[in-house]
């Protein structure tokens, strides 16, 4: 039975958060779309709104005309995302 795009993009959503939290990808890492959409087999649309999930939670920084890249870490940034976790 075929994954379904809805259960890609949580897919997609909760493997960005590991990566970045672990910092397998580091803050400032521009995101390659294509490479995630090969990855993930997921469309443009969904990818894109995953990102912009993403980035209102502050794992990810959106650019007009350049894309998305992990966001830079700060001591706030990390405070909220701690305090944030046993919720998750």
């Amino acid at each position: 039975m075929g994954t379904t795009p809805s259960s890609r993009k949580a897919a997609l959503l909760e493997m960005l958060r590991m990566r970045i939290i672990t910092q397998a990808i580091v803050p400032g890492f521009d995101l390659d779309e294509a490479r995630l959409l090969k990855e993930i087999d997921l469309s443009r649309t969904p990818l894109r709104g995953a990102l912009r999930e993403r980035a209102g939670e502050g794992y990810v920084e959106l650019t007009q005309n350049r894309g998305a890249c992990v966001a830079k870490m700060s001591h706030t940034t990390l405070r909220d995302f701690f305090l944030a976790a046993p919720i998750v």
